[in-house]
């Protein structure tokens, strides 16, 4: 009875054994099998291995080394040394759950989309205040001021924006002193004219009439000059744009010229154009342009507007004998003049202030049968609404 008890308790204990090892395989996927001694395998240099080991010495008090086979598919094992007996517990890469070289890859991508946003922060912070001041540069270009630039961030930049700065206060107080300086004087010449048309006035009983014209045509001139100086000041200044229709503009100044007497033709497109401008601004130099043409040339004056999607565009074309060749751009500057009926020479240097000022271009070129012919390219300055900018 006894001999059967032990050998029921035998059997009992290799039935718990047997089971255990069954719900080891079928539930973590270990392998449990008692072998007589510990065998060399591969060496493993995973990391989950390495703290395997670690975990397991731990536990046991006794050393552990995590070997694998060197066969595809990979598996590993530990030899433990438990009672009397050895015991291997075996199982295979799938239950680790790692692929090294999709973990390297999630790692690099990893690696590099932090790289990407870090540089990316980097940039920005870098190129804000460039983008900043490229943007002041090109509004003191177009004759405006801009507000102080922030002097913070890295020194370099701090001291560029410094720098700017300054440049800007004193650009700034050259033109303000300009714009006075001759303000100045055109209010000291214009008293003088004034007493003298006041003396003429009271003398003109005591003589000749062509004297007294002669004289009066030329005080006129010298104010007309006066004026045109302080045009020449004020206008460099942009004003307030907005969205108007520019054929009636256009027809509107040409009109005001054919009263006094020029014949002009208006060449104007029969679709709308509109387009974003100060409207004193591009009166004053369609005017100017108009005037220029009948001073140097035949009529009929052509004013010809022509509006696409691309571009806005006017041109004033006369029949005079044209400029002189590599003169094209010097008759821009203030008091330039070509020709006999040349003027003061002041006219097209306000109309290349206001389209400077604007960001409009202006050229002049020879016309196929004789003249010249003024192009007016209007674009969007930094006046502009930014949605007419951005379109």
């Amino acid at each position: 009875k006894a001999s059967g008890g032990a050998q029921v308790r035998r059997l009992l204990a290799l039935a718990l054994v047997l089971d255990f090892v069954i719900e080891l395989k079928s539930s973590h996927r270990l392998e449990l099998s008692e072998i007589a001694g510990p065998k060399s395998g591969a060496q493993s240099y995973l990391p989950y291995a390495l703290l395997l080991e670690t975990a397991l010495e731990r536990r046991l008090h006794q050393p552990v080394k995590v070997q694998a086979t060197a066969t595809s598919p990979k598996r590993y094992w530990v030899d433990v040394h438990i009672g009397l007996q050895w015991l291997r517990i075996m199982f295979s890469q799938e239950r680790i759950g790692t692929h090294p070289p999709i973990t390297l890859l999630v790692l690099l991508l990893m690696s590099l989309a932090i790289s990407m946003f870090t540089a990316l922060i980097l940039a920005r912070r870098l190129t804000g205040p460039l983008v900043t001041l490229s943007q002041a540069t090109r509004e003191i270009g177009y004759g405006y001021v801009p507000p102080p630039l922030s002097e913070e961030g890295p020194e370099e930049l701090a001291i560029l924006a410094r720098n700017f700065n300054n440049m800007a206060r004193r650009v700034r107080a050259l033109l303000d002193t300009r714009t006075t300086l001759l303000a100045g004087i055109s209010h000291d010449l214009r008293t003088p004219i004034a007493r003298l048309r006041l003396a003429i006035e009271l003398m003109r009983d005591e003589l000749q009439e062509e004297r007294v014209t002669a004289m009066e045509r030329d005080l006129e001139e010298m104010d007309a000059l006066i004026g045109q100086l302080l045009d020449t000041a004020r206008e460099v200044r942009t004003g307030q744009v907005e969205l108007l229709e520019l054929a009636p503009l256009v027809l509107e100044v040409a009109n005001d010229i054919r009263r006094g007497g020029a014949t002009v033709d208006v060449q104007l497109p029969d679709t709308p154009c509109e387009h974003y401008v100060n409207r004193r601004a591009l009166q004053r130099v369609v005017a100017n342009l108009l005037e220029n043409a009948l001073r140097h040339g035949r009529p009929p004056v052509i004013v010809r507007l022509t509006c696409t999607q691309e571009c806005t565009r006017l041109e004033v074309e006369d029949c005079g004998p044209g400029i002189p060749a590599k003169q094209e751009e010097s008759v821009f500057r203030p008091f330039v003049a070509i020709g006999p009926s040349a003027g003061s020479g002041l006219g097209l240097a306000i109309v290349h202030g206001i389209v400077h000022a604007y960001g409009w271009e202006i050229s002049l070129r020879p016309r196929p049968s004789g003249g010249t012919i003024a192009r007016l390219s209007l674009s969007d300055g930094p006046s502009a609404p930014l949605e007419k900018q951005r379109r």
